[in-house]
């Protein structure tokens, strides 16, 4: 098994990772729409919640990781370990909460993307076409 530092930076590092893309997600879906930045948007969303979902799965196996490397080193410590395993438990909630609250927004973005281009289209029809 990993040293309890080595499983504590990594474990760091997925943390870091997650709570930037959780706010990264708060950004985007609080940033002003503009036509556009639309394909941008859902390519960025779509990133993220890869992301969101990449970092989240990674942190819960480092936390389990941890919480193995800590109950070795430090068998009397029981509340540290619960105190780590419940804040991980928080961030992976909110990175969930953060995937479904950006797949609606994907979502939404798609559905306006096809109006406008449906609405495109139909502007650059000449009555001759028609």
């Amino acid at each position: 098994m990993a040293s309890l530092p080595y499983v504590k930076g990594v474990r760091t590092r997925y943390r870091n990772t997650l709570t930037e893309k959780i706010d990264y997600c708060a950004e985007i879906i609080s940033s002003n729409l503009d036509e556009s930045d639309i394909e941008r948007l859902i390519t960025n969303s779509e990133k993220c919640i890869k992301m969101l979902k990449m970092y989240g799965d990674k942190l819960e196996l480092q936390s389990e990781k941890l919480a193995c490397a800590m109950a070795e080193a430090q068998p009397e410590n029981s509340k540290e370990l619960e105190r780590v395993a419940d804040e991980d438990m928080k961030l992976c909630s909110e990175a969930s909460d953060s995937v479904m609250e950006l797949e609606a927004f994907v979502e939404k973005m798609v559905i306006l993307k096809k109006k406008s281009d449906t609405d495109q289209a139909d502007g650059k029809l000449t009555p001759s076409e028609n």
